[in-house]
């Protein structure tokens, strides 16, 4: 079974192909939010070297959210436009499904939501594996100190300024903090077993996660009032 994995919703943007659940070729986009500019290259270069068509993947699985606005559209445009063009399933998942700590144990996987406070999902890890309570959300950063009391490992793409501001508001807190790229490998183990679920669509509709309002919808709702 062959794959192709997109998620663009962070600074840490990747792309990669499986095949029976081996990574074959896999490229991080240079960090921030550019990854309009090289994705695209990034799939042809990739689809070159294996000597593979996209017709020979079975399934493409996209991150639909939360993260950048701009960001999320590019990946989910990208892998709509191909499952589409092409007639394949579309898998979307969560991107805070990515991060996971490399140690075992309840975690949280967070993203700087700049003034809307925080992204944040919920689990636990265990050998590599991730258990998530609930869905993802969005929180202010005052109400963090209460969902996060039982969780010992904070996972992030960009941890500079999210850091900065959760150890200003609780200095008595000492989490551990991660700083990583999405771990690829369970991001296909997730799609595939959502694939042979049949949880998937065509390309058509794909529900994105924002979780807070786009300053065009902002004004809009202003002009209202």
């Amino acid at each position: 079974m062959r794959s192709l994995i997109i998620d663009t919703s962070t600074e840490r943007g990747c792309a990669a192909f499986f095949e029976d659940q081996k990574k074959r070729f896999a490229c991080e986009l240079p960090h921030g939010l550019n990854n309009s500019k090289y994705l695209l290259p990034e799939i042809h270069r990739a689809l070159k070297s294996l000597n593979w068509g996209l017709q020979d993947v079975d399934f493409i699985a996209v991150g639909v959210g939360p993260g950048s606005y701009t960001g999320i559209r590019v990946g989910v445009m990208v892998a709509k436009s191909m499952a589409f063009a092409l007639k394949k399933p579309l898998v979307s998942f969560c991107s805070l499904e990515g991060f996971l700590p490399s140690q075992d144990g309840p975690f949280a996987a967070i993203i700087d939501a700049r003034i809307g406070g925080a992204y944040l999902l919920k689990g636990v890890a265990l050998k590599g594996c991730g258990t998530f309570e609930g869905k993802a959300q969005i929180v202010e950063l005052n109400q963090l100190e209460h969902l996060l009391k039982d969780v010992k490992y904070l996972v992030t793409p960009q941890a500079l300024l999210i850091k900065k501001k959760l150890n200003e508001l609780y200095p008595e807190r000492e989490w551990i903090w991660e700083e990583k790229d999405p771990n690829l490998f369970y991001l296909n183990n997730l799609a595939t077993s959502r694939y042979v679920k049949g949880e998937f669509g065509d390309g058509r509709h794909v529900e994105l996660l924002y979780l807070r309002k786009t300053q065009a919808e902002l004004e809009k709702e202003k002009q209202k009032t």
